[in-house]
C-alpha cells in the first residue's frame, strides 16, 4: 500500500509457498517487505538463516529447495507477464483467470468445455490488474457477451469455454 492508500495486490502465496526469497541470495536488505505482506487468513509463517538454509535445508531437504526453485520460477513469470504487457485488457484478464482456475485445479469441476472454480473478486483482479474497477468491469462484459465467461465473485468462476478463454490468454 502506498502514501495515497492505494493498494497492490501481486498474487497470494498459497500454502507451503516460499516468499522473501530474492534479498536472502542477492544479500540486499529487505526494503518494507513486512509492511507489505498481508495474511489474508489463519497462517504460520517460517524464516530460516542464510546459514541454516545453506546447512541445513540444502543438503537434508531437497523438496523444500525444489519448492524454493517452483516459487521464484512463479515470480519471475509474473514479473515477465507484468512488465510491458502490451495485450488487450480482455487477454490480460483471461490470463489471470487461466492461471486461478489452474492453481485451484484439484477444487475445481469441469463438465466439457466448461470449468467451475473458487473465485476471484471484481476488485482484486483490477488491482490484480492494475487497472480500475469500471475499465475491468468493460472488459468483462466482453467476454461474457462472448460467451467466454458465465460468472465471476470471490466465491466463484465459471468459465463456459475454457478452450477460447485459453486461446484470448495467449493473444
Amino acid at each position: 500500500m502506498n502514501a495515497d492508500g492505494d493498494e497492490k495486490i501481486v498474487w497470494y502465496i498459497d500454502k507451503g509457498n516460499i516468499f522473501g526469497a530474492a534479498p536472502f541470495f542477492d544479500r540486499q536488505p529487505i526494503k518494507n517487505m513486512c509492511n507489505a505482506l498481508v495474511a489474508t487468513e489463519d497462517c504460520e509463517v517460517y524464516t530460516f538463516s542464510r546459514s541454516c538454509f545453506n546447512d541445513e535445508i540444502v543438503g537434508n531437504h531437497p523438496e523444500i529447495v525444489s519448492n524454493l526453485i517452483e516459487s521464484m520460477a512463479y515470480k519471475i513469470f509474473l514479473a515477465v507477464n507484468r512488465g510491458g504487457d502490451l495485450a488487450s485488457l480482455p487477454s490480460r484478464v483471461c490470463k489471470v483467470l487461466l492461471y486461478v482456475i489452474q492453481r485451484q485445479s484439484d477444487s475445481g469441476a469441469s463438465k466439457g468445455n466448461k470449468v467451475s472454480s473458487e473465485g476471484i473478486s471484481q476488485q482484486e483482479l483490477a488491482v490484480i490488474l492494475g487497472v480500475h474497477r469500471v475499465t475491468l468491469n468493460n472488459a468483462i462484459v466482453q467476454l461474457k457477451r462472448e460467451g467466454i465467461i458465465e460468472h465471476i465473485s470471490k466465491r466463484s468462476l465459471v468459465i463456459n469455454d475454457i478452450k477460447q478463454l485459453v486461446e484470448y490468454a495467449r493473444q
